[in-house]
């Protein structure tokens, strides 16, 4: 039985817009694969931005984000949750870095980190497996709160790259679906200067295979190097919030 390759990478795609944060030496955390699900299955991502701006304005939007926000889950009946996984990501370091998700307190199970040397502006990810939480859960909104950055949110003004969001990534088997490999990729790069690859990926039947990227910058008019290429493709970007 062929197989259809799903992929869905984690990424956050740094715009440094600034040029002598573009000559800098970026240290990422490397791409690697996190969850491999075989069989009838499917995902979907819900989640939001912090962002109250587009923070690339002339003049200058004021410089703040929001510390609360919600997106609800729709699955369908005959989907069934076999994964989900809750990343936030923002400006800072991401050190004790906890969030409030539907009134629980969430601790990240590991943190992802991208940097500029010589830089005091990092960027971080959290990774947090929440799959039992949401299985039990099911459809409805979910709320992530207290996820306040703004406290550090000065020394990223001048620049104006300041971001923070959230995502839950969802797998569901359901029966009707084909047969497939989905591989979830898990890091925090930037691809400014160098792009990132995906290796060792056989794709048998394109027959409903599909990729999503997700990416921030903090404005949803900018893309620096924000796209999917595949065998020197260019992909469409079909959706970009803050």
């Amino acid at each position: 039985m062929s197989v259809n390759k799903h992929i869905f990478i984690w990424l956050t795609l740094l715009a440094l817009l600034v040029s002598n944060l573009l000559h800098g030496q970026i240290t990422n955390t490397p791409l690697t694969l996190y969850q491999q699900f075989n069989g009838n299955f499917g995902y979907t991502v819900i989640g939001n931005t912090h962002n109250s701006f587009d923070n690339k304005q002339s003049p200058p939007p004021p410089c703040q984000m929001l510390t609360s926000s919600s997106a609800t889950l729709n699955l369908n009946p005959n989907q069934t949750i076999e994964g989900a996984y809750l990343i936030w990501s923002g400006i800072g370091d991401g050190v004790g870095t906890s969030v409030t998700f539907n009134g629980n307190l969430i601790i990240p199970d590991y943190t992802n980190f991208a940097s500029v040397a010589n830089s005091i502006t990092p960027y971080f990810s959290a990774v947090r497996d929440i799959t039992s939480y949401v299985q039990n859960f099911g459809n409805g909104i979910y709320q992530i709160s207290n996820f306040d950055l703004n406290s550090i949110i000065n020394q990223y003004c001048a620049t104006g790259i300041y971001y923070s969001g959230w995502n839950i990534v969802v797998v569901y088997s359901e029966n009707f679906l084909p047969n497939v490999q989905l591989n979830i990729y898990d890091g925090l790069q930037s691809p400014i200067l160098n792009a990132i690859t995906i290796n060792n990926l056989n794709v048998t039947n394109t027959t409903n295979a599909n990729m999503a990227c997700l990416s921030w910058n903090g404005s949803p008019n900018i893309f620096i190097n924000e796209s999917i290429t595949i065998n020197g493709n260019l992909l469409s970007n079909a959706r970009k919030i803050r």
